[in-house]
């Protein structure tokens, strides 16, 4: 068991054992009695009584009354659309074997010893092309798919090793290119003779092999010599009949293959499942476990291995838990449905909460149900941390100086939450219900805002009320991508909006100081370089050359500072853009190179900061280098003065300038440059031995953003930054 056996009608009608597979008593008048009662279709029959072991029977009878396929089976189970295929396939292969030619027989006798062979379908197939050409007395024969125009052979016997092609070749050069398109056998005894365009073999006779309805390939038995006769009727049927039998057990093969697959899917997914699921009978008020998984069985306690077959009270399911698992088993199977409970249970780390579902197996007949448990002491906690969570968030919001709410797609309040809503109007045990827009309708800005955000753009607006201000914050909730109301925060934000004031007021003072200074130094220096650029109208004398040129440099360095301190107090924050530092550094060491050679100094640059605009201040940079560089030259000592510009570790990059120091600004003396630099995010320090400073600055590359369907524009000159000697 299970077993399956074939009859065969005489020319009366009566049904007589052909062939049988499997266990089934030997029983042969009862099993024929329980044939004998099958209808035109598919009967399920109630084998209780008659066949002993057996709780299943069903068959069909076979093509007009010529036979019939019955099936035993030992266990209940109830027939689905999957097993109703391969059964009807299996019933095709029945019905061949019925309609062939009776066992004594040549062709018949080889049919049924192909279908009754003990081995698999590759075994049977190979039996099944030797037998044929061997019946034939031909060299051998061949099963080929015929797909996209090629003939691919699939099983061949052929002894000679020189009839049958063990590639697959064009199928317009086979004979069965016409074989496929035909319904039966297509025979050609003399190639020679034959108007087909094949010469070998010189003998051929195949059918073509349906599944489904569509023909997939031929079975072919074939000579290297021609026939002097034409095949038989008995050959003929031979190869039909084979190739009938071959499309049958394909198509069975597709069927099983299919079950197998999701069978083996769904053991997959049972065995590897992150919930406990399992199989479970009702016998005698208590319930047995047919089948578990590893989660199940760790949630019962133990390993698959020693709760399957065992009842529960074996396996510490006992007392008043196990009755409550017979009683859900009860109800399930009485009503068809699910039925659920918890239970706490206790576990090695402290009592766990099991959480089970059961639910009745519709195509079952012995009771059984499936079920689900898992083990939610986890999710129990949380839920309790939660609300924990909860309940000190409602704390909080109803001692801070905020207020919470949230409002329906139409803008009317559904929650409100917080310790100001009283200040801004609103009490929280008679707002919902109200229009947003209604409660802010004294407010600038917040019709519009309360607009905005139920169109998915977020809003914000000030509430003044009893000499507080409060910023009111409202932004879209959203449900599948689209807008579903809204969520708002009011904060008090007066102590901030005074500290900006003040600031502001800070700001505006030290703009103003700084404006008079600009007024009161620029004047007089104004004046200095007037009366420098009178000296220059004459010859002088050569000190007076020499007065003046200090008189010009010391000029122009006091208005460069000046104007760098109006810079520096421009809200005391850097501007930074795109700027390439290496054209800067060459453009500074170029305007300073005709005071070196004036003074008989070689000026040198070295820049080696990769190309590519960096994000920084360019104004203050070019101060910075600027004032070092023409200062180094101004005060050099010795015959040199070198610039470097080079990057200092992935993030820095690093200006020295060595050869001499630059003179006191403003009184600032050494606080200007390392004020330049902080200002630009960096630190400066001066060097001792040969004297110079050295400057280092963060290096920020300018972030690129694609912009689709063109080119972004430049933002910087795409000039070089690499300077020479």
């Amino acid at each position: 068991m299970p077993a399956a056996v074939l009859f065969a009608a005489d020319p009366s009608g009566a049904l007589h054992v052909r062939a049988a597979v499997g266990t089934w008593g030997g029983d042969a008048g009862a099993v024929q009695q329980l044939a004998e009662t099958l209808g035109r279709g598919v009967d399920v029959l109630d084998g209780s009584g008659v066949i002993e072991g057996a709780r299943f029977a069903a068959g069909a009878r076979l093509g007009d009354g010529e036979g019939a396929l019955l099936v035993l089976a030992p266990d209940a189970r109830r027939p689905t659309d999957a097993w109703n295929r391969a059964f009807a396939t299996s019933a095709r292969a029945a019905l061949g074997l019925v309609r062939a030619t009776p066992l004594t027989d040549g062709p018949g006798r080889i049919i049924h010893e192909v279908s009754a062979h003990p081995g698999g379908f590759e075994d049977r197939l190979g039996l099944a092309l030797q037998r044929s050409a061997e019946a034939l007395a031909l060299d051998g024969a061949a099963f080929a798919l015929i797909e996209d125009g090629q003939w691919a052979p699939q099983a061949v016997f052929d002894p000679s090793g020189h009839l049958v092609p063990t590639r697959p070749v064009p199928v317009d050069e086979t004979f069965c290119a016409v074989t496929s398109q035909t319904d039966g056998p297509f025979a050609v005894e003399d190639a020679a003779a034959s108007p087909l365009a094949v010469d070998a073999p010189a003998a051929y006779l195949g059918a073509p092999v349906f599944v489904g309805g569509r023909c997939v390939g031929t079975f072919s038995v074939a000579s290297r010599r021609p026939r002097t006769r034409p095949f038989g009727d008995d050959a003929r049927a031979l190869v039909e009949a084979l190739a009938r039998w071959l499309g049958v057990a394909l198509d069975g093969r597709a069927v099983a293959r299919d079950l197998a697959e999701r069978e083996a899917d769904l053991s997959a997914f049972f065995d590897a499942a992150p919930m406990g699921m399992g199989v479970a009978r009702l016998v005698d008020d208590a319930l047995a476990f047919v089948r578990v998984n590893a989660a199940a069985a760790v949630a019962l306690g133990g390993e698959p291995s020693a709760v399957v077959g065992r009842r529960a009270s074996e396996i510490g399911v006992g007392g008043r838990l196990g009755r409550r698992w017979v009683a859900a088993a009860r109800q399930a199977l009485a009503e068809g449905g699910a039925a659920a409970f918890e239970a706490t249970v206790p576990g090695p780390s402290g009592p766990r909460t099991l959480a089970t579902t059961l639910a009745p197996i519709a195509d079952a007949d012995d009771a059984r149900v499936s079920f689900v448990v898992e083990d939610v002491t986890g999710s129990r906690r949380a839920a309790e941390r939660a609300r924990e969570g909860e309940a000190q968030i409602e704390a909080l919001v109803g001692h801070a100086p905020v207020a919470l709410f949230a409002a329906d797609v139409h803008g009317r309040l559904a929650m409100s939450r917080g310790r100001i809503l009283e200040t801004l109007g609103l009490d929280a045990a008679h707002a919902d219900g109200r229009s947003l827009a209604d409660v802010f309708a004294d407010v600038p800005g917040a019709a519009v805002g309360v607009e905005e955000a139920l169109a998915g753009r977020p809003a914000t607006w000030t509430v003044e009320a009893d000499g507080r201000a409060f910023e009111v914050r409202v932004s879209p909730r959203l449900r599948d991508g689209e807008p579903a109301g809204l969520i708002g925060v009011a904060l008090d934000v007066t102590d901030r909006q005074r500290a900006l004031r003040a600031a502001e007021a800070a700001a505006e003072a030290r703009r103003g100081l700084l404006k008079h200074l600009h007024h009161e130094i620029r004047s007089p220096l104004t004046s200095i370089l007037g009366y420098a650029d009178l000296l220059s109208l004459e010859t002088p004398p050569e000190e007076v050359v020499e007065v003046r040129d200090v008189i010009a440099r010391a000029s122009e360095r006091l208005l460069a500072a000046l104007d760098e301190l109006m810079r520096l107090g421009d809200e005391g924050a850097a501007h930074p853009v795109p700027t390439r530092v290496g054209d800067v550094v060459a453009a500074v060491a170029e305007a300073s190179r005709p005071a070196a050679e004036a003074r008989r100094i070689a000026l040198s640059l070295w820049c080696t900061v990769p190309e590519g605009p960096l994000l920084l201040d360019a104004g203050l940079f070019e101060r910075v280098v600027r004032h070092l560089v023409s200062g180094a030259v101004a005060s050099a000592e010795g015959a040199r003065v070198d610039v470097r510009l080079e990057t200092d570790g992935p993030d820095e990059i690093r200006l020295t300038v060595v050869g001499g120091t630059p003179a006191d600004v403003l009184g600032m003396g050494a606080g200007y440059v390392p004020r330049l630099a902080e200002a630009l995010g960096g630190a400066a320090r001066p060097l001792d031995a040969p004297p110079g400073w050295t400057v280092q600055l963060p290096r920020r590359p300018v972030p690129v953003v694609e912009i689709p369907g063109g080119e972004p524009d430049p933002v910087v000159p795409a000039s070089d930054g690499a300077a020479g000697e």
